[in-house]
C-alpha cells in the first residue's frame, strides 16, 4: 500500500478513536518532517508511514526523537497493520494505567 493511502487509513483511524490528527503536507521547497501529529487522550505523538523500503531521512530521525525526547509517541509504520498494534499496545497501556 502506498504512503499516502497508509497515512489516510492511519488518520481515519485516529479519528475514529476520538483523536486529534493531521496530516503534514509537505511542499516543494519545505523540508519534510514527519506524516502525521495526534493527540488522543492528552497524549501527542507523531507518526511517519513508510512503504516497505522507505527509510528515515535524518530530519525524520532527529524529530521522531526529540518528540520522544520531549514525552511525545512516535511510529515509523510500514503499514497500517502495523501502525494498528502499536497503536493497541499504547491503548492498553492507557487503561491500566
Amino acid at each position: 500500500m502506498a504512503e499516502s493511502a497508509t497515512s489516510r487509513e492511519i488518520i481515519r483511524f485516529l479519528r475514529e478513536q476520538g483523536a486529534y490528527a493531521i496530516k503534514i503536507h509537505g511542499e516543494a521547497m519545505q523540508t519534510r518532517t514527519v506524516d502525521i501529529f495526534f493527540c488522543w487522550r492528552g497524549l501527542f505523538g507523531a507518526i511517519e508511514t513508510k512503504d516497505g523500503k522507505g527509510e528515515l531521512s535524518r530530519l525524520q530521525e532527529y524529530d521522531l526523537r526529540n518528540i520522544e525526547k520531549a514525552g511525545g509517541l512516535t511510529v515509523v509504520a510500514y503499514s497500517f497493520d502495523e501502525f494498528k498494534l502499536w497503536f493497541r499496545r499504547i491503548e492498553a497501556r492507557a487503561e491500566h494505567g
